[in-house]
């Protein structure tokens, strides 16, 4: 069984993202190495695209050694994930969920 965990950023009043939409930096310096740290211990790091087209994250483990980096899986059933988005640049790899064409799945 997978043990998954789930890490976000809250701001006081309980929204993970301004009114304008930016969600980079709520959280503080020590949350972000914290959170690298569990990425060093992590076989994967999961994401919808939604995170990718709004954030471009790189999704890596940075602040502890760079040796070992854990699977980036990519949630994306319409295929809208850019080629050049950062989460398919080195190190590590990256696995893009995509779903059957709709008229493929209609079609049975």
């Amino acid at each position: 069984r997978p043990f998954v965990i789930a890490k976000f950023a809250m701001s006081l009043d309980g929204k993970i993202a301004t009114r304008s939409g930016d969600s980079k930096w709520i959280s503080g310096e020590e949350s972000r190495r914290y959170v690298h740290s569990l990425r060093q211990m992590a076989d994967a790091i999961m994401v919808g695209v939604g995170t990718v087209l709004s954030d471009d994250p790189q999704l890596t483990a940075r602040e502890e050694t760079r040796e070992k980096q854990p699977l980036r899986v990519i949630v994306d059933s319409l295929g809208r994930t850019p080629p050049q988005a950062r989460v398919f640049q080195m190190p590590g790899k990256t696995l893009l969920a995509v779903a059957k064409p709709l008229e493929e799945v209609k079609a049975r």
